[in-house]
């Protein structure tokens, strides 16, 4: 199953420090996408492979690692070439002999960057909003709802109504508040922000992880909010 996966697999150390150590073994997706052979990845560690975006050191990325024991985020994926290739690393810490170690699994991002162009191309965001399969909002500036999708009172029991035209800070966990507001920044600064998980609050007071994915909301040419 390992080696048949259609998804780059990759398992590697935790140092003394709890930071990437080498590589201990890697499926056959893995070298096929990044060039090299299955004996030169154990010779290598995820810095050889894996770029960490602006907003995302790599010390961040294993203390959150450390706290959650699984993670999701998303990074540049550099070849053997040196081509660069967005990736969504999924990542989940485990024990075995005694050892600390980390199972990644890659993932190109391609399809996740099509369905924000998607959600920036249409003509009619607020119908496009209310009809998603997805759970889809927009914002204002001030990170206020201005219109969400009739999916989110499926998944968070809350209707719209208790949401729309109220702060969405709230419904974000307080240890994911200050980076879901940094992407936010990014986005209307013009920057492409990578997908971002969160955990939001369901009306039962239950806590669940989200994957958030950004884009501008443009009205005439100019950035009033964030989709």
């Amino acid at each position: 199953m390992f080696d048949n996966a259609g998804d780059s697999v990759m398992v590697h150390f935790l140092d003394s420090r709890g930071g990437p150590g080498r590589f201990v073994n890697v499926n056959a997706c893995a070298c096929d996408r990044f060039g090299y052979s299955r004996d030169e990845f154990l010779e290598m560690c995820p810095s050889d492979i894996i770029k960490p975006l602006k907003a995302d050191s790599a010390n961040s990325i294993y203390k959150r690692l450390q706290k959650r024991g699984e993670i999701e985020c998303e990074c540049l994926g550099v070849t053997r070439e040196g081509k660069e290739t967005p990736i969504t690393l999924m990542c989940r810490r485990f024990e075995h002999q005694g050892k600390q170690m980390v199972m990644v699994v890659a993932r190109d991002v391609f399809r996740r960057v099509q369905l924000g162009a998607a959600f920036a191309a249409a003509e009619d965001i607020d119908t496009y909003v209310r009809n998603a399969d997805d759970v889809v909002y927009t914002m204002s500036n001030d990170m206020v709802f201005t219109s969400i999708s009739s999916s989110f009172e499926s998944i968070t029991g809350w209707t719209r109504e208790e949401w729309i035209g109220k702060s969405s800070a709230p419904m974000i966990h307080p240890d994911d508040l200050e980076i879901m507001q940094d992407r936010f920044k990014m986005v209307l600064d013009g920057q492409w922000a990578p997908m971002l998980e969160v955990r939001v609050c369901l009306k039962s007071g239950k806590y669940i992880s989200v994957e958030v994915i950004s884009t501008p909301h443009i009205h005439n040419g100019k950035v009033i909010g964030l989709l």
